[in-house]
């Protein structure tokens, strides 16, 4: 059975609107093919119910999102490229909603750190709305900053799939936690780091097998997010 993820209502009500609202200018990253049908999970037909205050959601559901906050940080710096400053103000809206809502299943201190970076979107999400477009300069460290404690959140909820045995879950939290530590390389000024970008992308290879089949879950999973971890420490 799937396991499902506790969330905040508040929080997540919200969340699945802003995130549904921006949907439609999803920016798919380079050398995927945006015009691919998306195929919904097949979820089971009766769940029990959650707890007072709170919703539940099947992971399969939660993990179509794992290419957030990135997704929205593309949306939001192609919109201000355009001067389309209620779009930027949008998808960091959605961005910070997404990282807060992470904040509800991870450890007290990335909790404190992914709320910290909540705020600091939502910050940029006001002074965006009022007109106040911040400079490429002012932006990109928050992009960068998010990014990277986004990676050790799914660095370790990667660990939490291999303690558990999920070979599926390890893959898809290595490869987000991938993802997100190769856009902090971007949004810093590190793409050209060919040696940090190499392992990433191999490390992403590798992430994507063990989604496939899970064959290599044990001593080489082990390695690989001790590896993440060193270009996180980095």
């Amino acid at each position: 059975m799937c396991s499902r993820i506790h969330v905040h209502l508040c929080v997540l009500l919200g969340l699945v609107a802003l995130i549904a609202a921006g949907a439609a200018v999803a920016e798919p990253r380079p050398g995927e093919d945006p015009n691919l049908p998306s195929v919904p999970p097949e979820l089971p037909d009766v769940t029990p119910p959650a707890p007072r205050g709170f919703v539940l959601v099947e992971e399969a559901l939660w993990t179509q999102h794992l290419d957030q906050p990135g997704n929205e940080f593309r949306v939001a710096y192609r919109s201000l490229t355009d001067q389309d400053q209620s779009a930027a103000a949008d998808a960091l809206e959605r961005a910070a909603a997404y990282v807060r809502a992470e904040g509800s299943r991870t450890s007290e201190e990335l909790r404190a750190r992914l709320q910290a970076a909540s705020n600091e979107l939502t910050q940029l999400a006001i002074a965006v709305a009022a007109g106040q477009a911040p400079a490429f300069a002012e932006i990109a460290p928050v992009f960068a900053r998010t990014d990277r404690v986004m990676a050790r959140h799914h660095l370790q909820l990667a660990r939490r799939a291999l303690d558990d045995d999920v070979a599926r879950n390890v893959g898809l939290h290595l490869a987000a936690a991938v993802d997100q530590r190769l856009d902090e390389l971007t949004w810093s000024g590190q793409q050209d780091d060919h040696a940090a970008v190499t392992q990433l992308e191999h490390l992403k290879e590798f992430a994507t097998k063990l989604q496939e089949d899970g064959a290599a879950l044990g001593s080489d999973a082990d390695r690989a997010l001790a590896d993440l971890a060193r270009s996180l420490e980095s």
